[in-house]
């Protein structure tokens, strides 16, 4: 028990220090906006994407009907287009914001200030918005996928026996009991 609250206790001093630190850079303003709208704006993103594109079944508890099969690999490829779009923007806006703070050359450097921050914080809003329905998408379509997820699945098979982990795809299984001649 008392290793235990060592343990907190020493992430949550870590945590205080790394806190202090952040305080003190000139882009704590924008860091700590995009804390607390980040996730807002990922969420609306996620609803409104999964929409356009026609994922509504990922919410229930049902398989994938033969359209959604159908348009799969055009919007697989239209969810990871965005990923990969979004990544490099969210790390430009950050970089910007953070080195170009609110109140430094007056008014133009207020508004590229400002700019930087919402650049940053709508695009790594939407990055995870699209990462998050990317991966959720390939696993209502296939458990295997994305590749990192069937390694981990294969592996997990391969030190429990347990079928589950495996989802869809067939195992091999020891044959048990007699033969029948």
């Amino acid at each position: 028990m008392v290793e235990i609250l060592f343990v907190i206790g020493l992430l949550g001093w870590l945590g205080g220090m790394l806190f202090e630190y952040l305080y003190t850079l000139p882009g704590f303003a924008t860091l700590m906006t995009g804390f607390l709208l980040v996730p807002v704006v990922a969420a609306i993103d996620y609803a409104s994407v999964r929409e356009q594109i026609a994922l509504r079944g990922i919410g229930r508890a049902r398989e994938a009907t033969p359209p959604e099969k159908f348009y799969w690999p055009w919007t697989r490829a239209r969810l990871l287009t965005g990923c990969i779009w979004y990544a490099p923007l969210a790390v430009a806006g950050w970089l910007t914001a953070f080195l170009r703070p609110i109140g430094v050359d007056g008014v133009w450097g207020l508004v590229l200030a400002i700019g930087a921050g919402l650049v940053a914080i709508l695009s790594t809003g939407r990055w995870v918005s699209r990462c998050l329905l990317y991966f959720n998408a390939c696993q209502w379509y296939d458990r295997m996928t994305p590749w990192f997820m069937g390694y981990f699945r294969r592996t997990m098979y391969r030190l429990s026996e347990n079928p589950e982990f495996l989802g869809d795809e067939t195992f091999h299984t020891k044959p048990s009991g007699e033969k029948i001649y």
